[in-house]
């Protein structure tokens, strides 16, 4: 997820040393979202994706321009295709799970989105 948002954010001056950095304290709360942002019937529904939730180690920067890196790579351009755009992701997982509205708003701030 961190280096999934690392995308549009480092053409803002972001850098993954600050992202691993905003993970480790809690800006970035990605940190055993599973366990703390779910409620105990979505944990029930969502079971099987949990251990891509749970993730207790901060990713080091190294680890997170890896999977950018990747994740460029795999798409063949340095920017993500549109079915591969971090605000439309993001979207999605939070309609998904339906995490409603402020959670969104939280999540395209991060990400330098403004909300009308």
């Amino acid at each position: 997820i961190a280096a999934i948002l690392l995308i549009p954010l480092s053409r803002l001056g972001v850098s993954s040393r600050k992202m691993s950095h905003w993970v480790f304290t809690g800006k970035l709360p990605i940190l055993n979202a599973y366990d703390r942002c779910l409620s105990p019937r979505l944990q029930d529904e969502l079971h099987l994706v949990a251990c891509k939730f749970r993730s207790s180690e901060v990713p080091s920067p190294t680890r997170l321009d890896s999977i950018v890196e990747l994740l460029r790579a795999s798409t063949g351009s340095a920017e993500l295709p549109p079915e591969m755009n971090p605000p439309m992701l993001v979207a999605e997982l939070v309609e998904d799970l339906n995490l409603g509205q402020v959670v969104l708003d939280n999540a395209l701030a991060l990400m330098g989105k403004n909300i009308p």
